[in-house]
């Protein structure tokens, strides 16, 4: 996956590798998992300021991710969000192996602040999930495959 942030006097490019796995059809959805097999590169460069690692490594919370989308491939909903909660414990740990200081607490504290709410925390990754050009085309073009088979 490549995400460009582009402003005024400047373009970045982050980059990382994910598998998507289709998991079923049910009830006129299409299921996915989506996860993330590689490390975080920004502008051909593994990232490696500790701004950086840090939001790599507490994104893990979110992979693998399960999504469904409509016949048409449009994101419907993240379908295990409710494991994020979950997971956080030990991906807290990892960091905290890595990382410290009060930023780092300060970082780990906001996003227990989105973890405990789960509206929010839905509404934004369906915002970026469903905002995405790339998102759409690829899931048609997965699910066009899927009915081939």
């Amino acid at each position: 996956m490549m995400i460009t942030i582009e402003n005024d006097s400047s373009k970045n490019e982050l980059k990382y590798d994910a598998s998507v796995r289709w998991i079923k059809y049910e009830n006129g959805f299409h299921f996915f998992e989506i996860d993330r097999i590689s490390n975080l590169f920004l502008n051909e460069e593994e990232v490696n300021e500790i701004a950086d690692l840090l939001a790599f490594k507490t994104s893990k919370v979110l992979f693998p991710m399960q999504i469904s989308v409509n016949q048409q491939g449009k994101f419907n909903n993240v379908e295990n969000a409710d494991v994020f909660k979950e997971r956080w414990n030990g991906i807290k740990d990892e960091v905290y192996k890595e990382f410290e200081g009060e930023i780092v607490d300060e970082y780990c504290r906001k996003i227990e602040e989105v973890l405990a709410e789960p509206n929010s925390l839905l509404f934004s990754l369906k915002t970026i999930i469903s905002s995405e050009p790339y998102f759409w085309e690829f899931t048609r073009n997965l699910i066009r495959i899927i009915r081939q088979k």
